[in-house]
């Protein structure tokens, strides 16, 4: 099976998909089918999962485009290098369990989560440390990578509307200096989901060698 399988099917079944390269700098760059650069606001740019899929073999990999109804939670190097998650990611890993669709990130340092929702302001990064530690989230225009390596059984999108809310409230309003991406008093979803999430966290980071299930080449 092609890790590429592993995409939900509602986004799979979406015709709002590119291929990706990495330029001279290392950014990751949209294509389009035949090699031509791509456009995450230009709908002429993207094509069926099936043939991004196909066409993946002669690209660095494949990417959806995060638009309505979909917000995407990326955790920027959330792993450290033993390959833990950083106590920051914990609280926003444990409110979207079961609502967000989780996999490993094209680096393997980070975590990305797409679920069904719309932001209510538009703050989009919040830095939690050195080395590009951040959480960036969108729900428009945005190019997403998708590399198929499911984190910890989280496979399934849902409705993420309140989580998404909550990361807004607790993250990316601005000008509330006691929001510095730390939880002072750990809601009861996230003491419930913690233990459940965690143990599935670490049996799939023992399942596959070095923690990181990555994409074919």
């Amino acid at each position: 099976m092609n890790l590429f399988d592993n995409a939900p099917e509602e986004l799979k079944q979406r015709k709002r998909w590119m291929l990706w390269n990495k330029n001279a700098q290392g950014s990751k760059i949209p294509i389009r089918l035949g090699g031509e650069p791509g456009s995450s606001t230009d709908p002429k740019c993207w094509c069926s999962h099936e043939f991004a899929v196909q066409s993946a073999i002669y690209y660095q990999g494949i990417a959806f485009v995060i638009d309505d109804p979909y917000t995407g939670i990326d955790l920027d190097n959330c792993n450290d290098q033993d390959g833990n998650i950083r106590s920051w990611a914990l609280p926003i890993l444990c409110k979207l369990d079961g609502v967000a669709y989780a996999e490993i990130s094209p680096s393997g340092n980070g975590i990305k989560l797409p679920t069904r929702a719309r932001k209510k302001i538009t703050r989009c990064v919040k830095k939690f440390g050195l080395n590009k530690q951040q959480m960036e989230v969108y729900d428009h225009s945005r190019f997403w990578t998708i590399t198929g390596g499911v984190w910890a059984g989280c496979r399934e999108i849902g409705d993420g509307q309140a989580v998404v809310d909550w990361i807004c409230d607790t993250y990316l309003s601005d000008g509330d200096e006691e929001k510095t991406g730390t939880v002072k008093h750990e809601p009861a979803s996230v003491r419930m989901n913690f233990s459940s999430l965690m143990d599935r966290a670490t049996a799939y980071l023992k399942s596959v060698k070095g923690g990181i299930e990555r994409q074919p080449a």
